[in-house]
């Protein structure tokens, strides 16, 4: 068995492995439980390992690369949130009374 990829947690490794399992390529996540004990050691260990037969070597890469260029394909997704209403809302409940009320007048007789 030779090593395709090495990842820092399993759930990445198991991604993989199941979409080389979906092209009919048998292929071993190892490591994980020691990442998992330890996560200390990861770097260490070289990370969680995906090990494919020598047989299977081509496929198996040409099908990471599939799974990974589907991955950047996929667009995040992006919601514009925006929160200048709540901030002026906030300024005006909360900010205006503090500087019309919150300020003390001080004489100078009196002190402060």
């Amino acid at each position: 068995m030779i090593t395709l990829g090495r990842f820092q947690t399993p759930e990445e490794a198991h991604l993989v492995r199941i979409h080389l399992a979906d092209l009919g390529l048998e292929s071993a996540v190892l490591d994980e439980h020691m990442v998992q004990w330890s996560w200390q050691l990861t770097n260490a260990l070289g990370g969680v390992r995906l090990s494919v037969e020598d047989d299977d070597r081509e496929e198996a890469e040409e099908g990471y690369a599939d799974y990974v260029a589907a991955r950047m394909a996929e667009s995040p997704i992006e919601r514009t949130i925006r929160f200048w209403p709540l901030v002026v809302l906030l300024y005006f409940v909360i900010g205006v009374p503090m500087l019309v009320f919150g300020r003390r007048t001080c004489d100078a007789e009196s002190g402060p």
